[in-house]
């Protein structure tokens, strides 16, 4: 990983012709370590700050594929470290920058349906405290945005039903 890791970063940096197949690769390292023993998951720590500020960077992505790509790898590298990344997805959906763009919001709104998984996790509470703020983006400017917070509705209701059954009403 010490090897590899900054080069796919960088070159996801400088060729952007490549850079749908680097996030493939960089989807699969995260990935398979966010399903991985904490023990393995701490090698990604040292490039988790600069992953975050890459995929961030990659958010507002005119391809939807690449934005899919990147919603995936930020949701499962909040997976990873949900006590820090996940208020920042939520001060992000909130802040005036990601108002700015609705592609970005979106990807935003999306990575949250790969923080939903069936099993028992960390995450489940911390995203309890905070679900409402992903919902509220069902009544977005953007239709997209609004069609990514129908997602993580439709995604919390068949898999953690507790996430938004106090919320039903509003």
């Amino acid at each position: 990983l010490n090897n590899f890791m900054p080069y796919i970063m960088q070159e996801i940096k400088s060729q952007p012709r490549q850079q749908y197949f680097l996030l493939h690769s960089l989807r699969e390292i995260i990935g398979s370590l966010a399903s991985a023993s904490l023990d393995q998951q701490r090698i990604l720590a040292p490039y988790v700050n600069d992953i975050w500020v890459l995929l961030l960077q990659n958010s507002g992505c005119d391809e939807e594929g690449t934005r899919n790509l990147v919603a995936e790898c930020i949701g499962k590298l909040t997976l990873m470290d949900p006590q820090t990344l996940l208020p920042k997805l939520r001060d992000m959906v909130m802040s005036e920058q990601a108002t700015n763009s609705a592609l970005a919001r979106c990807t935003i709104v999306s990575a949250v349906k790969y923080t939903i998984i069936q099993q028992t996790h960390p995450i489940d509470l911390l995203l309890q405290s905070c679900i409402q703020v992903f919902l509220k983006c069902l009544r977005d400017s953007d239709l997209n945005v609004r069609r990514a917070g129908l997602i993580i509705f439709n995604t919390a209701a068949h898999n953690k039903p507790a996430l938004i059954r106090d919320l039903l009403a509003d």
